[in-house]
């Protein structure tokens, strides 16, 4: 596999330091609601579920921005099998042309 575009490869370097800010950005989160709500009114411990779907959604994140990334690389890959085709067609001519006698009996008999 060969990439047209290897220079964008480079770019995959941005993955960890994404991750790294989407942990930083959960923490201070979870800080923040600690600081500014109301225990009463906010419940400060999210369930197990909106944890796993967050979680969920930061790797699909990651996910598709690697895929992006690779995908602006451009892979090729080379097939140099050796393939034999061929292709045989066969057109006969059947319009009034055909008709005329000028061979011996018709020309679409002689084709």
């Amino acid at each position: 596999m060969t990439f047209q575009s290897p220079a964008w490869l480079w770019a995959l370097l941005v993955l960890p330091i994404l991750a790294a800010g989407l942990v930083y950005w959960a923490r201070s989160r979870r800080g923040a609601a600690a600081r500014y709500a109301d225990p009463e009114v906010l419940p400060l411990n999210f369930s197990a579920r909106s944890r796993a779907l967050r979680t969920a959604s930061a790797v699909a994140l990651l996910l598709a921005v690697g895929a992006g990334i690779m995908s602006l690389s451009r892979p090729s890959a080379d097939a140099t099998e050796d393939q034999e085709q061929s292709a045989i067609v066969l057109a006969i001519d059947v319009s009034n042309s055909m008709l005329k006698t000028d061979l011996e009996p018709s020309r679409l008999d002689a084709a």
